[in-house]
């Protein structure tokens, strides 16, 4: 999990423990309350080939192919993407997933 900044949507570098937080991208500063929390998954999968690849799986996609994904705990999360088999599409170049396409 990892704070959101409200202005650029960018990752926020800072430790979420302090109460104002500052963009390193933007500059913009932020009371850590009022920045999104975003979730994201790494996940090592087969392409059809059978060689692996390293995924990353950020909120929004996550949230497809976990439903309720902001209510259940890490390790229920990782459960869950480990126990289904999904067929994905990803950008090749940065190895994030762009949409889930079906369920197997």
């Amino acid at each position: 999990m990892y704070l959101q900044c409200r202005k650029c949507s960018r990752k926020i570098l800072q430790a979420m423990g302090t109460l104002v937080v500052r963009c390193d991208r933007c500059g913009y500063s932020m009371r850590t309350v009022d920045c999104p929390v975003c979730r994201y998954a790494l996940v090592g999968m087969e392409v059809p080939d059978g060689s692996p690849v390293h995924v990353t799986v950020f909120s929004d996609v996550l949230e497809e192919l976990v439903p309720d994904c902001k209510n259940l705990s890490d390790g229920e999360v990782e459960e869950t993407l480990l126990m289904e088999n999904v067929t994905i599409t990803y950008d090749s170049n940065t190895c994030i997933v762009l949409k889930p396409v079906a369920a197997k």
